[in-house]
């Protein structure tokens, strides 16, 4: 949310979008708008407004309008910003409500980013099944279990480990069912607090509680007739596992502080790399929901149990990250390909993309060989030195530390157990050296 004057400037902006800028609010305070949002054509000439391309911004027009006509306008526009140093291409959906204080006109400005939205709709059919490589049975037999499961019209439960593709698997299945043509909403259960998720699920109407200014339709509205995607949903409290449950009942819900019942007609595909059989045993799940997101259990196999698809995962990889950053091409030689065969992969697909990242940075731009891998993935012998050190009672190395990192994908627990120490030595080492 920004808030701005008759002139555009901002006077405040709330924590979202601080956060989502990274910018200190301060900092963007008496900037115009596009200034504030890192508009690459207000950065460049340093004022929002006087480059040629702002004639036709969106953005700009919108609150023009507003504060001249004095009512709320709603479009969706195109940004073009820099975010953390790399240039992005938004797709916004913007809604600018004027009012006057103490005689002087004010517009509030709500933003809302639709790109990821937008690239599961429209990104282009890639090599392999979607996006998916694999020549293993193990995968073929998914490639088939989705083409069959896509044409009923029952929810499905994609179970697999941190970091195979769930997610690859739910746009998969959307796209090969009748309602290709729709969205396909993703909704990460895991990162919201209840009254965020509740909200972002149903909508809520104006007035509903503190900063809610306007009505707003939930993700299960804006996926009506196509398909929503709630990742980690065995994070669901309690509270929300029953309001789900009514959903896939009767495909019906009241937004938040409205009494109007209203009903969508969508394809529910969940994710989760939790044993839900388990946690309904222990009663941290509702079996009634269980059963009813697990009519189709669909189970994605990790790497190391398709490790003949490794080269050419990797190569495809390796080719797509050469791409993406207008790296030239390179190649991974066979001793590389070997030890990217014989590694574990407890981070799987996310993990092996992160490792060819670090070769590739490492190799300078020649091609890539065992010794620009991570040292977690080159070899038994890098492995038992690690874990030696840790037997003598050697400190960790912080290169040491950085590749575990980088090769699990972030994942501390993951990394502790690449180091061979306890979850809390890494913690208190990462203290210590950070």
């Amino acid at each position: 949310m920004l808030l701005m004057d008759e002139e555009r400037r901002v006077l405040a902006v709330n924590d979202v979008l601080e956060k989502a800028l990274g910018v200190p609010a301060n900092r963007l305070l008496g900037m115009r708008g596009g200034g504030a949002l890192g508009c690459v054509y207000a950065r460049r000439l340093e004022s929002c407004g006087d480059a040629e391309a702002c004639r036709s911004c969106d953005v700009l027009r919108l609150a023009e309008v507003a504060l001249q006509e004095g009512r709320t306008q709603r479009t969706r526009a195109r940004l073009q910003v820099v975010l953390g140093g790399k240039v992005q291409d938004l797709e916004l959906h913007l809604s600018a409500s004027p009012f006057i204080h103490r005689s002087r006109k004010y517009v509030m400005v709500l933003i809302e980013d639709l790109s990821r939205l937008v690239r599961l709709k429209q990104a282009p059919r890639e090599e392999g099944f979607h996006g998916m490589i694999g020549k293993d049975p193990q995968m073929e037999g998914l490639f088939e279990a989705i083409r069959v499961v896509a044409r009923l019209p029952v929810p499905v439960l994609v179970h697999g480990e941190s970091g195979v593709g769930k997610e690859l698997v739910a746009v998969a299945i959307h796209k090969e069912s009748p309602r290709a043509l729709r969205h396909i909403v993703p909704v990460n259960c895991g990162v919201l607090t209840d009254g965020l998720l509740e909200s972002e699920l149903f909508g809520h109407v104006r007035g509903a509680f503190t900063g809610a200014i306007r009505d707003k339709k939930g993700r299960f509205e804006l996926a009506d007739g196509g398909t929503i995607f709630l990742d980690e949903i065995g994070e669901l409290s309690p509270a929300m596992q029953v309001k789900l449950l009514r959903v896939l009942q009767d495909g019906s819900f009241e937004r938040v502080g409205g009494e109007h019942t209203t009903r969508v007609d969508v394809r529910v595909i969940c994710a989760t790399n939790r044993n839900l059989e388990r946690e309904v045993a222990q009663g941290r799940f509702r079996a009634d929901l269980y059963y009813r997101l697990a009519v189709v259990p669909i189970q994605v196999p990790p790497l190391r149990h398709r490790r003949e698809d490794i080269p050419v995962l990797a190569r495809h990889l390796l080719e797509r990250i050469c791409s993406e950053h207008g790296h030239p091409p390179a190649r991974i030689s066979a001793e590389a390909l070997d030890r990217l065969q014989a590694h574990d992969w407890p981070g799987n697909v996310r993990e092996l993309e992160n490792a060819l990242h670090f070769a590739l940075v490492q190799s300078r731009g020649a091609d890539l060989e065992v010794r620009h891998l991570p040292g977690t993935v080159r070899g038994p012998a890098e492995v038992e030195l690690l874990r030696g050190a840790v037997r003598r009672r050697r400190p960790l190395a912080r290169l040491a530390v950085s590749e575990a990192l980088l090769s699990c994908g972030g994942n501390k627990v993951l990394a502790a157990r690449k180091l061979g120490v306890s979850r809390a030595t890494l913690y208190r080492f990462l203290e210590r050296n950070t």
